[in-house]
């Protein structure tokens, strides 16, 4: 061939920056017997410097890619059949130094006998088109080894051809190789266990089709071993035809399987906790609503002004043993998010004298100076869940107590952009690490000045109660000389309650029925209905009691929920089923976790008094009753 091209060649390429026509003899160095006049502006190197054979291709070559390249052409030069070769990117050097991407597919031209005579190659320039593609691979290398350092299991899914693509990690995660695996939706959605294959495919459909912007579901997948793994699968929609249907979807699996099981794990802690609490209470409560029901009856006797006040410690022990109880049962509530808050419109002058009277006498007897003294920012009502407010008051009161030996014990309040201010100072030992002690069962060190009383469960659930009203509390201490506890909570300014129309309802004399095992139980309750002239009749057993109920009809039903033989869960369930007269059943139990008032209300009680109760609960489950029966006289 001539080293001249043909006038059109030249015309054809002489146009173009990109395209080079090259005319190679096969020697070493690869010699230029022609190329087109364009090269000068791709490599810097006229015509006439390769022509010549002043430069030769060998020394535009990269150094990195030129073995490559030779061998690419010299592989084939033996094979007669072979006419062309496309070459593999490479890259050239310019005259200046600068490094460029060709594409090049090289022709090879033989005599009759099959002998190569020159090779022509068509090379076109692609650095532009080559720095993308090497940034791409580039970032699809990075969000490999993110994925691989993160242990991602990713996919690639196209939802109009059914392809599915997954990485090695995706295998692997439920135990299976890359080779022997045809990777299919067919074969993921087989993995999936029975019971979460639809909720995933509702998932996958309503992002597919629904507009859901973002596709997010937890299922179990089953493992080549047999057992599930539990997968959180994350997905989006990223390319869509000319008709917005979804063409492909991309996303990643992970493996939460531990994250389940510590759940799981932390769901049976809670669950034990909660159980061991509610037996815990049982046992409690039982006897000491003997005591304090006892102390309540033996209270209106005729006492000599020292067993008076013996009685009075018993009481003042019983109720802190009882407010500790109800705590407890409070921080379960909490981590099982069943603590409510019931905001009404309360005085404020009111809230100040009772918790000023709750403390007084303690304090006089102790010689502590305890005072509780408000601000003019006060208003005359306030909105708060006062038994909460209370709650938290006394805890952080009670506090105060037990580590102030002498000195004093101030509680003030004061309203500050609408929010209700508690603060409690106290002279008492101080606390060394402050955060500690909002923790549950967590107190100062016994090597602290004064050994420290209690469970640490006080500002446990004083922190929970606060969290939960949506407040803040902080406390400020110095060892030796006191601390300072704030609380702040959310409190709009109240109103006065409108007056009631309604004059005090005095209760008729029913007919009752009381069963329970207990015979103290059945002591406390019957003082308690004879001090409000009300007669009934006691039954030591739900089998006795329902034997009674065949034989006449009662108004009331006092039900202890505990008993041997069935308990009062069951025979309030078959007094509903078997009485056609249907009494108003009063639950009695020392469980007072709220599950067990729900099953109670379920089998048909009408109301439920947590043990210990005072009279007070009493005469206001029998104003239900009579409230009831107004209604149904409407």
């Amino acid at each position: 061939m001539s080293k001249t091209f043909p006038p059109d060649i030249l015309a054809l390429f002489g146009a173009s920056d990109e395209i080079c026509l090259f005319v190679w003899e096969v020697a070493e160095d690869w010699p230029v017997r022609a190329c087109t006049s364009n090269v000068q502006a791709l490599l810097g190197y006229s015509k006439e410097d390769f022509e010549s054979g002043a430069v030769k291709f060998q020394q535009v070559l990269h150094p990195d890619d030129a073995e490559r390249v030779s061998n690419e052409i010299l592989s084939q030069l033996s094979d007669i059949s072979t006419r062309s070769v496309t070459h593999e990117d490479y890259r050239l050097i310019t005259r200046s130094g600068d490094v460029i991407w060709v594409a090049d597919t090289t022709l090879i031209e033989r005599h009759a006998n099959g002998q190569v005579s020159q090779l022509v190659g068509y090379m076109q320039h692609i650095s532009a088109r080559k720095h993308l593609e090497l940034a791409l691979l580039a970032e699809r290398r990075h969000l490999q080894m993110v994925l691989e350092g993160t242990r991602l299991g990713s996919w690639d899914w196209h939802p109009q051809s059914g392809v599915l693509t997954v990485n090695s990690r995706w295998l692997s995660m439920y135990g299976y190789d890359v080779e022997p695996v045809e990777v299919s939706m067919r074969f993921w959605e087989s993995l999936i266990h029975p019971d979460d294959r639809h909720e995933w495919h509702q998932a996958i459909q309503a992002h597919l089709f629904a507009s859901v912007p973002f596709y997010e579901h937890v299922y179990r997948m089953r493992h080549a071993r047999g057992h599930y793994v539990h997968t959180l699968d994350r997905g989006k929609v990223v390319e869509w035809d000319d008709n917005q249907s979804p063409v492909r979807m991309t996303g990643t699996h992970t493996d939460i399987s531990k994250q389940k099981q510590a759940e799981l794990e932390a769901r049976e802690a809670v669950r034990t906790r909660t159980v061991f609490l509610a037996n815990m209470s049982h046992e409690i409560r039982t006897p000491l609503h003997g005591i304090l029901g006892l102390a309540s009856v033996l209270a209106n006797t005729e006492l000599s002004a020292e067993q008076r006040e013996l009685l009075h410690t018993m009481q003042e022990s019983g109720a802190h043993l009882l407010n500790t109880l109800n705590d407890a049962i409070d921080i379960s509530r909490a981590d099982q998010g069943k603590l409510e808050i019931k905001t009404a419109s309360h005085e404020t002058a009111a809230l100040t004298r009772h918790l000023r009277s709750l403390f007084v006498d303690q304090a006089r007897r102790r010689g502590i100076d305890f005072q509780v003294a408000t601000d003019g920012s006060l208003p005359t009502f306030i909105e708060i869940d006062k038994s909460r407010f209370l709650q938290i008051a006394v805890n952080l009161i009670n506090n105060a107590f037990k580590f102030t030996k002498i000195g004093y014990i101030r509680v003030g309040l004061s309203w500050q952009q609408q929010q209700l201010v508690l603060q409690v100072s106290d002279s008492g030992v101080g606390i060394e690490d402050t955060e500690r002690v909002w923790h549950v069962f967590e107190q100062e060190s016994e090597g602290s000045l004064y050994p420290k009383p209690g469970g640490g469960l006080g500002l446990g659930i004083v922190r929970s109660l606060v969290q939960l009203m949506g407040g803040y509390a902080t406390v400020k201490s110095q060892v030796g000389q006191g601390s300072v506890f704030k609380i702040s909570l959310p409190a709009a300014a109240g109103h006065a309650p409108a007056p009631s129309n309604h004059h005090p309802i005095r209760l008729p004399i029913y007919r009752i029925l009381v069963i329970d095992d207990n015979d103290v139980n059945q002591l406390i309750l019957g003082e308690m209905l004879s001090k409000m002239d009300q007669v009934y009749v006691a039954t030591s057993s739900a089998h006795m009691g329902l034997q009674v109920l065949q034989q006449q009809d009662f108004d009331v039903v006092f039900m202890d929920v505990h008993m041997p033989e069935f308990d009062g869960i069951e025979a309030t369930r078959l007094i509903r089923q078997q009485s056609l007269h249907q009494p108003f059943i009063i639950g009695l139990t020392a469980n007072a976790m709220p599950s067990m008032r729900d099953k109670g209300l379920q089998a048909g009680m009408n109301a439920f008094l947590t043990k210990p109760f005072q009279l007070k609960d009493i005469q206001m489950a029998l104003r239900e009753v009579e409230a009831l029966s107004i209604r149904k006289n409407i």
